[in-house]
């Protein structure tokens, strides 16, 4: 029973890492393609795309989180 503990708590931790490397990652896209076009008048065509599909699974992934904790 310990060991089924252990192993959710540790899931639990690779959940919310991973959800925290998402958002992060999507900010930094954002934020990056924002500054190259306003600053350089070109992009990167792909982060818009990268942004949203990463947001879905983020809020895939929320809803798991939410629903272990009821």
């Amino acid at each position: 029973m310990e060991l089924f503990k252990k192993a959710g708590k540790f899931l639990d931790g690779a959940l919310n890492a991973l959800m925290a490397s998402t958002l992060a990652f999507m900010c930094i896209l954002v934020f990056g393609n924002v500054v190259l076009r306003y600053g350089f008048n070109s992009g990167i065509t792909w982060s818009e795309e990268m942004s949203r599909f990463l947001f879905i699974w983020m809020s895939f992934l929320g809803a798991i989180g939410a629903l272990k904790d009821n």
